[in-house]
């Protein structure tokens, strides 16, 4: 969190690693498990005019988290920060994005 934060372009290469692998299992599992034939996944974080105040809602609430755990951080309550981080985590399109790349190479040797 406090990376993007920091810099809007730092891409976490590890994040991205987690999250494929969780997508891959979770496709291999509709594949496999639930014979699904085909699967389209589909990375939407356009702002939808409609959903406005709803944005603005979980911004406020992701600042709002955000400055909590930072605080408990300073304080050295690592267990509050670390639950407040997580309720303050936002995609960015550049990871969406890698993400995505990965997925497509993996399965499109399939």
């Amino acid at each position: 969190v406090e990376s993007i934060e920091r810099s809007r372009t730092t891409l976490d290469p590890g994040s991205v690693r987690v999250a494929t692998n969780y997508m891959e299992r979770r496709c291999k599992e509709l594949f496999h498990r639930d014979n699904v034939g085909k699967i389209y996944l589909v990375f939407d974080g356009k702002r939808c005019p409609l959903k406005a105040v709803t944005n603005d809602d979980r911004e406020a609430r992701r600042r709002k988290n955000l400055t909590e755990a930072r605080m408990f951080k300073r304080q050295g309550r690592r267990d509050k920060a670390e639950e407040k981080y997580k309720m303050c985590i936002k995609i960015h399109s550049a990871f969406a994005d890698a993400v995505a790349a990965a997925l497509k190479r993996i399965f499109a040797k399939n």
